[in-house]
């Protein structure tokens, strides 16, 4: 069953701007084929992968809409790991509403922001950090930008991740015998050893943490403080501030709103601007206060 974040069925969207020459209208789900038969001209010669021309008629009334060329995915060979149609309409602002309302119509959903990767997600076309890497790739605004964010749709740093955590596992399932099979003449490795053999990972976590530091926003880190009601959120978030800012108080829920203030720090690295969010308390869905 999909998480109920999103839901089921076939979904579309807009994947580009209007206003241009051409525009994108990308649809994803079981119906994709039926969604074919109904609005699509030549419709007759569905062949995956396949650049097809035709024209977008009315599936009510039969009016034609805009002459497009169309290409169907079926699934798992898709982006989504659904059956996908994409069609190429005229950039006409205009036209794209026309064929969405019709999609809608047929019982097509309009998508949610983000939802095709999350079903390439969930489909396991992709991980959660490569489909981080799409929104950079797509965001990137210099080479440097796009570089990272080809490395991270490509896997890279997962592939990362995972290599340092095989190391780390090693090392801790070696202390573990060590401690458990001590009286058993299996030998004592020296402390100074696991030392030695945790330089390399934690060196490599150094120069993630320096990387990090440099990919940062021009609008600070934002940091969120998160916990219980009188956890001391709010005091803690002005003595970062040096002033008093957030109201304090013994009461429970004094803090409703999202307060928001940007502090800079001196950091190893130099100043650095962040961004600290004061918010309320968590509590369950019963009223309960969650422990922070």
């Amino acid at each position: 069953m999909r998480d109920t974040l999103y839901g089921d069925g076939t979904i579309a969207a807009l994947a580009t701007a209007t206003g241009g020459p051409i525009a994108i209208i990308r649809v994803s789900g079981p119906d994709c084929r039926e969604v074919i038969s109904r609005t699509l001209s030549q419709a007759e010669t569905i062949m995956p992968r396949h650049v097809e021309y035709g024209w977008w008629t009315d599936p009510t009334s039969g009016k034609k809409i805009d002459e497009v060329l169309w290409v169907y995915f079926e699934g798992p060979r898709s982006f989504t790991g659904e059956n996908v149609l994409e069609i190429q309409i005229h950039g006409s602002p205009w036209i794209a509403e026309s064929i969405l309302n019709q999609l809608e119509g047929l019982g097509v959903r309009m998508a949610n922001a983000g939802e095709f990767s999350y079903r390439a997600v969930q489909n396991g076309k992709m991980t959660v950090s490569q489909a981080e890497g799409v929104a950079q790739l797509i965001a990137a605004e210099d080479e440097v930008q796009h570089e990272r964010a080809i490395s991270r749709r490509q896997g890279k740093d997962l592939e990362w991740f995972q290599e340092k955590h095989l190391v780390l596992q090693n090392i801790l399932a070696e202390v573990e015998v060590q401690l458990d099979f001590s009286d058993q003449g299996l030998g004592d490795i020296p402390i100074q050893e696991f030392g030695k053999r945790l330089e390399s990972p934690l060196r490599a976590m150094r120069e993630l943490c320096r990387v990090a530091e440099q990919n940062v926003d021009e609008s600070g880190v934002h940091v969120l403080l998160v916990g219980a009601p009188n956890a001391g959120k709010s005091s803690l978030f002005n003595a970062w501030l040096g002033r008093d800012s957030a109201i304090v108080s013994s009461y429970k829920g004094t803090t409703r709103d999202v307060i928001r203030e940007k502090v800079v720090v001196q950091t190893p690295v130099g100043t650095r601007a962040f961004r600290l969010h004061d918010g309320a308390g968590i509590r369950g869905l019963s009223g309960e206060d969650q422990e922070s």
